[in-house]
């Protein structure tokens, strides 16, 4: 009864940390709110860029992903237990190795994404099938047959979100499922999707295109894999954007969840350079916001 009463005591104590951190942060970014911001010289950005290690805990080796799509595979068998799920669509999911599991495990599997990225051993696999995304966000399958579309960390790149959330719901039949979980969301502190270029958290609020470019130059840009030209397209949706997009479609969708995960760790960066982040319509939701987890179920 000790323990219950110190964990419960412990989430009470940070719901009111969260909500004095969430006061203070708000009140300085409304002195603001009619400024333009400012941006790190790059003596200023390289010392905050020396401050942190490299972030690498995304991996992209053969165990890695393997791995990543089991962890997915068995929250999602936990979540909806699967019963009466029989199609299953992946949107935007790379390597495949996900729709590649479901496959294994009896389902009839779909991959649709804008480039085929699958691994070697998915693309020979017989029992897998892939559509490409044309630029409309049309999917290519028929409406109504899917009971199950899921989709892992692609959302935030999506070009027009509202199209590709409708298109799901018209491919997934009455009482199927839609199930998102994407991030990092732009405004938030990894947002830009440049944290091996760029160390630091921010840096879209921080650092001006010059200065960027020139750690660009210095340590390239590495994502998914593999060395690029350019960062990966980010649709820069804040999460107020992704609230209205999910409460507009209330008459199609049943909402079964909602979920934001925040990350406050990185607020001193917000405090010590705040005029970096002002004139941009932020809050300390949006700066925090680093992913979000959306259920819906199809009326």
């Amino acid at each position: 009864m000790m323990i219950f009463n110190n964990q419960k005591n412990n989430k009470r104590f940070r719901r009111i940390v969260v909500k004095l951190k969430r006061k203070c942060v708000n009140s300085l970014l409304k002195l603001g709110e009619h400024r333009s911001p400012t941006f790190l010289c790059h003596h200023e950005a390289e010392k905050l860029h020396q401050k942190y290690p490299i972030r690498d805990h995304y991996k992209y080796d053969i165990d890695s992903k393997k791995e990543r799509a089991a962890k997915r595979f068995c929250n999602l068998s936990r979540f909806f237990h699967l019963t009466g799920v029989k199609n299953v669509v992946e949107v935007g999911a790379g390597d495949g190795r996900l729709a590649y599991l479901f496959a294994q495990n009896g389902f009839i599997s779909h991959i649709i994404d804008i480039e085929d990225w699958r691994d070697d051993d998915v693309k020979r696999a017989k029992n897998i099938s892939f559509n490409r995304i044309d630029p409309r966000e049309k999917y290519g399958r028929p409406a109504n047959t899917t009971d199950l579309v899921i989709s892992y960390n692609s959302f935030e790149h999506v070009a027009d979100p509202t199209l590709a959330l409708q298109e799901m719901i018209r491919i997934t039949r009455p009482g199927g499922y839609i199930h998102l979980e994407f991030g990092p969301l732009y405004n938030s502190p990894w947002g830009l999707h440049a944290y091996r270029t760029y160390h630091a958290p921010y840096p879209q609020f921080l650092l001006d295109k010059p200065v960027l470019q020139q750690f660009v130059v210095k340590n390239g840009i590495y994502d998914l894999g593999a060395y690029r030209q350019n960062f990966q397209y980010i649709n820069k949706w804040a999460l107020d954007d992704y609230r209205r997009l999910v409460s507009a479609l209330e008459n199609r969708v049943r909402v079964i969840k909602f979920r934001p995960k925040i990350m406050t760790d990185e607020l001193w960066v917000i405090f010590r350079y705040l005029k970096c982040f002002w004139g941009h319509n932020l809050s300390f939701d949006e700066l925090v916001t680093a992913s979000l987890t959306i259920t819906l179920q199809v009326k």
